[in-house]
């Protein structure tokens, strides 16, 4: 009696996959102070003290884009925002300790435009 014997032999595969990745982002800030008051005092001997109130506004581009050897070329692109009201205390300091503080009281983001990219992904 023979038998019918099917031999099957895997070979190993071998993947490999590369890929790059590229970044960047040009960030612009500033400050508008709103407006100060303040005591300022004649004498030297004494320091002024004050309070600012004013807004931090940013705005930030970007840009990333992506290559593989399983992927085609995808570039992205967009900009964001974002403001910062806030209170700026300037006072002499007591015993040692700074009583000056940077308070911000209402932070708020947004998108100036959306994150689009070459292949419609987000």
């Amino acid at each position: 009696m023979t038998q019918n014997r099917k031999e099957t032999t895997k070979t190993p595969r071998q993947s490999q996959t590369t890929s790059r990745s590229s970044g960047m982002s040009m960030l612009m800030d500033s400050s508008f102070p709103i407006f100060t008051f303040g005591i300022v005092f004649n004498r030297s001997a004494i320091t002024n003290a004050a309070l600012d109130l004013g807004v931090d506004a940013y705005t930030r581009l970007y840009a990333d884009a992506k290559v593989g050897s399983q992927q085609n070329f995808v570039y992205c692109y967009g900009a964001d925002g974002g403001t910062t009201l806030f209170v700026n205390i300037e006072v002499p300091s007591m015993f040692g300790l700074s009583l000056s503080r940077y308070y911000p009281l209402k932070p708020d983001t947004f998108s100036v435009i959306e994150k689009t990219c070459i292949d419609g992904s987000k």
